[in-house]
């Protein structure tokens, strides 16, 4: 029963956690995560990819499950059932890792290859680039002009379609 009040004490604190990396995640990179794949499929003029987007992914259902866990804990619920939550957290955080490493190891061979099959040029002279984080790739190599933005590639895109 120690436990269990233990718990409940912490809730409050592990609810704030979940609200404020739930937050971050969206406004780091996880928006810009379906927003890399959407750009590739609309065929965008411009598609900036953050090598570790995905792991926000990993972040928040983490992060989520873990607050259930403990939810379930302070309620008290069924010792298999906080078991079976705990078992699924370790291995989901196990998983996470290792995603993260081929993540790191795999993530530029792999734009390298298939970028340029769907017509993509890699651009390492838009604002804000080079960076270990992300990489621009631009439809147009011509689009590919030191210091100017995402943006700039955009309407050159839309200049281009209307002439």
């Amino acid at each position: 029963m120690k436990d269990v009040a233990a718990v409940r004490n912490f809730l409050p604190q592990i609810y704030a956690v979940f609200l404020v990396t739930a937050v971050l995640c969206y406004l780091t990179s996880f928006g810009g995560f379906f927003e890399q794949w959407n750009g590739l499929a609309r065929k965008a003029p411009v598609v900036r990819f953050t090598t570790f987007s995905v792991l926000t992914v990993f972040l928040a259902v983490i992060v989520a499950l873990l607050t259930i866990t403990l939810s379930a804990k302070a309620v008290p619920c069924n010792e298999r059932l906080t078991g079976a939550l705990m078992r699924v957290l370790n291995v989901l955080a196990f998983v996470s890792f290792g995603v993260m490493v081929v993540f790191a190891l795999a993530s530029a061979p792999l734009q390298r290859h298939y970028l340029p099959q769907l017509g993509y040029s890699t651009c390492n002279a838009l604002k804000g680039n080079p960076s270990v984080w992300f990489t621009d790739w631009v439809r147009n190599p011509d689009w590919c002009v030191k210091s100017k933005s995402l943006e700039w590639v955009n309407e050159q895109a839309r200049n281009a379609e209307k002439n």
